[in-house]
């Protein structure tokens, strides 16, 4: 690693340190992202669940408008982001956005300019949500792994405070169960050694044939009260 690459994790990892956990905690996430990176605005959009996707902080309407435009014609870098789990550049008016021609006309349209990058938060291999930032001009000042890293960082710190994303989810706590089915899933694939969409598919197989709520199996590899390796050997 870089020294300059270091320096911006060892930097990144005090300020996450110093942030405190309130109601602002991922407009803070996400400023801290920005300034990290050397962005000039960033946004951090969260899945909830398959297809469905939730704005929980922007810094930026660059950031903030695309992530609309993208939910409008369902495409651009970072739904891409989110499916593949990798990251995506796109400059507005360039050859780059082309391949989302009904985001890149929107772009325009809305008089969008610069470059965006959209990152996947992928904590324990898992994508649970996209940081996209932006720069009117020139490029970010650490490089791609670097800022996944960063990207990871955050993603994790928001799975340890999952009530603080929105109120509407800290009254339902739909995102406060998703997040341990996501981390479940995550420890899973690492477990058996497979990938993300094939652990999903174990735990709820398991939740189906035992008659119980997927919450409560990812609940039980949580806190170690289930492990797939061990069922995995015993079956053999």
């Amino acid at each position: 690693m870089a020294e300059e690459d270091r320096s911006a994790l060892v930097d990144l990892a005090a300020r996450l340190a110093s942030i405190v956990p309130d109601d602002s905690y991922a407009d803070h996430l996400c400023e801290l992202a920005r300034d990290v990176t050397g962005a000039d605005g960033a946004s951090l959009t969260m899945e909830l669940s398959l297809g469905s996707r939730v704005l929980v902080a922007a810094v930026d309407r660059s950031t903030a408008r695309l992530g609309h435009l993208e939910d409008i014609v369902c495409e651009g870098p970072g739904r891409a982001a989110s499916r593949t789990g990798e990251t995506y550049v796109a400059t507005v008016g360039a050859h780059s956005i082309d391949q989302w021609p009904h985001l890149a006309d929107l772009a325009l349209q809305y008089k969008l300019s610069g470059t965006f990058w959209a990152v996947p938060m992928q904590p324990a291999r898992v994508v649970i949500g996209v940081l996209l930032l932006h720069r009117a001009e020139g490029w970010l000042t650490e490089e791609l792994a670097t800022v996944q890293r960063v990207a990871d960082a955050v993603g994790t710190a928001l799975l340890r405070h999952p009530s603080l994303l929105t109120p509407d989810q800290a009254v339902t706590g739909s995102w406060a169960e998703r997040s341990r089915i996501y981390q479940a899933t995550g420890m899973v694939a690492a477990q058996l050694n497979v990938c993300a969409d094939d652990a999903a598919a174990l735990l709820r197989a398991h939740a189906y044939s035992r008659s119980q709520t997927l919450l409560e199996v990812a609940l039980a590899v949580i806190e170690q009260r289930l492990d797939f390796a061990l069922r995995s050997a015993h079956d053999e």
